[in-house]
Order: structure tokens, then C-alpha cells, then sequence
């Protein structure tokens, strides 16, 4: 099965071919603010021609659904949507903060949002959501970290000096993590109608709230 992964959540654009046969996987990440509509599709492109790929050889498109920039997520989604339309395949939509969350050991994920507030959501050891995606004010976030937690941010984010003691590291959505989490996804869910994480739609809840 030969998956197609896009993501303009950030202000990265990322890409990535995976074949989870052949073993084929091709990735293209960067910097790329502003820019992702006119540079994802010649991107995808690129790509494909690189293995010798054509679209109609595309099995599923995976998508970033947010939460993250307003416009990017229309963009990557609008983009997967059309892709998966034209070839008649099926898509999955995946949360940004799903693919930042760490892999084998528990994590707490913040994504810069605006206003002094992140994005935050927490993960078992399995990259399994623990807690639901929720916007918070950077103190009060804080106040939800224990002494030792693993840390991943993205994003401008200022970190307050009376924060417990964790362990912080940067981290970009990467676009093969995507893909594969998106076909985990596909395996156990199919394919269904994806609703964008938009930051008006999340709401002031607690870390510690159950899904």
C-alpha cells in the first residue's frame, strides 16, 4: 500500500511517499511559510517521479486536521481532499499534536497558539491520546506538568521560569510518522469525513480530563 502524507499545519510543508511493502519512503520537510499552496503540489510531484511513482498508484492520502495554522490546515486538507477525490481513494485525517507526541515513553505536547495560550494534549507510551486537544494560557498549562514529564513544543512558545522540572524538546511534525499513523488509522477506522481542528472549536478544560 503506497500512502501519500501531507502536512502545512506549521509552517513547515511536508510531504512524504510511504510503501509499507516495498519499504519505500521518501520525505520533504522544510520551511516554507506562506508558500505551502505553491510549492505542495510541484513538491508531490517531485517526488513521485523520484520512484517512478504515478498518482494513480497512490493508495491513501493522510492529512494533518489541526490544530495549527489556520490557513495551513486548509490548505494540506483542501489539497488530501482534492487528491483522494480525483484518484477515488480513501483519506485519514490525523491531529497535529498526534504526530509530535514521543514513541515509546509517555508525553505532553504543546503547540504555540496565539495570544500567550498552546495547544495541549497528553499520550501514553504507545502515542495513544490520553486527554483531549484543549487550548490553554501557558501558565495554566504549566500548572497541569509534573516533576520528570517529557515535554515535546512546537511553535513560539515562551516557557515560564516556575515550571516544574521536565524534560523540553523541539519538536516538527514529521511527515513519515504521519503516514504510518494515518495508516494505523485507516486499518482500525476506514475512511471518514474529517473535521478540522480549528482553535474555536476546542475548549478551556483541564489536562487531566478524561476523552
Amino acid at each position: 500500500m503506497k500512502i501519500l502524507a501531507i502536512d502545512t499545519s506549521t509552517d513547515n510543508l511536508g510531504v512524504a511517499i510511504w510503501d509499507k511493502n516495498s519499504g519505500i519512503s521518501e520525505v520533504f520537510s522544510q520551511k516554507a511559510f506562506r508558500k505551502q499552496s505553491s510549492m505542495l503540489h510541484l513538491t508531490i510531484a517531485d517526488i513521485l517521479a523520484k520512484y517512478g511513482i504515478t498518482a494513480q498508484c497512490i493508495d491513501l492520502v493522510v492529512t494533518t486536521k489541526g490544530p495549527g495554522s489556520f490557513t495551513g490546515i486548509r490548505v494540506s486538507m483542501s489539497a488530501a481532499q482534492g487528491i483522494a477525490k480525483g484518484l477515488n481513494i480513501p483519506i485519514v485525517g490525523v491531529s497535529t499534536l498526534h504526530v509530535m507526541s514521543a514513541e515509546n515513553e509517555k508525553s505532553i505536547v504543546w503547540m504555540g497558539a496565539v495570544r500567550g495560550e498552546v495547544y495541549v494534549q497528553a499520550f501514553n507510551e504507545k502515542s495513544i491520546p490520553v486527554t483531549k486537544p484543549v487550548i490553554l494560557p501557558i501558565e495554566e498549562a504549566s500548572k497541569q506538568l509534573k516533576n520528570g514529564d517529557l515535554l515535546h513544543i512546537n511553535g513560539e512558545i515562551s516557557l515560564i521560569d516556575n515550571m516544574p522540572k521536565v524534560t523540553v524538546k523541539n519538536i516538527s511534525v514529521c511527515p513519515l510518522k504521519l503516514a504510518k499513523i494515518g495508516y494505523d488509522i485507516y486499518k482500525k477506522e476506514g475512511s471518514k469525513l474529517i473535521v478540522p481542528l480549528y482553535l474555536s472549536q476546542l475548549e478551556y478544560r483541564k489536562l487531566s480530563d478524561n476523552i
